[in-house]
């Protein structure tokens, strides 16, 4: 008689595979399929009485850029030299941030001239592409709200653009008096008083 010498995983796999009785058997549910769910983007809106871009926002946009997450911030009313679609800012491997090519600041009282109006809806249909690309998984809108109150970009048109978005995309809109039709459609709106 010889012995043989088992190690660890044949004696498991022994231990299992031993008959047991029909007798003793439970019979086990079987699963036949597990559907996962699809990854749902948030919407947010921070919304204050005053422009400013919150360091929250900022700070979310950092963080999912340093963990690999592809984020696209976009500013719709703060320019600068040498701005603009064609000179995007990549901050680190994952974060494009876009100002527009306006000079000065604008208001909801600032009349635009043809130029600068012409600029906020180039990067209005920029937006409208990257939204819809599926490239990046957060896209930051500062100031979008003020384009719809000067009458440059429909809010309807926005909505529309904002809701179709694809399912794992998580959006945030900054800006002074936020639209009611935004926050409606968001998942979550900040109100800040100051």
């Amino acid at each position: 008689m010889s012995l043989q010498t088992l190690s660890p995983v044949d004696t498991a796999t022994t231990a299992i595979s031993s008959p047991t009785p029909s007798s003793q058997r439970k019979s086990t549910p079987t699963i036949s399929h597990l559907a996962i769910a699809p990854t749902k983007g948030i919407f947010q809106v921070f919304s204050t009485s005053q422009p400013s871009f919150h360091l929250e926002v900022i700070t979310q946009a950092l963080r999912l850029a340093s963990l690999g997450t592809p984020v696209l911030v976009v500013q719709f009313f703060q320019g600068g030299i040498n701005q603009g679609i064609e000179n995007p800012r990549i901050l680190g491997q994952n974060l494009t941030w876009i100002r527009n090519q306006i000079d000065r600041y604008i208001t909801p009282e600032t009349e635009l001239t043809p130029v600068e109006a012409d600029l906020v809806l180039r990067l209005w249909t920029f937006v409208q592409t990257a939204v819809s690309s599926g490239n990046y998984g957060l896209i930051v809108l500062d100031q979008l709200n003020l384009a719809i109150e000067l009458d440059l970009i429909s809010e309807t048109k926005v909505v529309e653009s904002l809701s179709d978005r694809p399912a794992a995309l998580d959006l945030i809109l900054t800006g002074a008096n936020m639209p009611v039709s935004l926050t409606e459609i968001a998942d979550q709106v900040t109100h800040r008083r100051n």
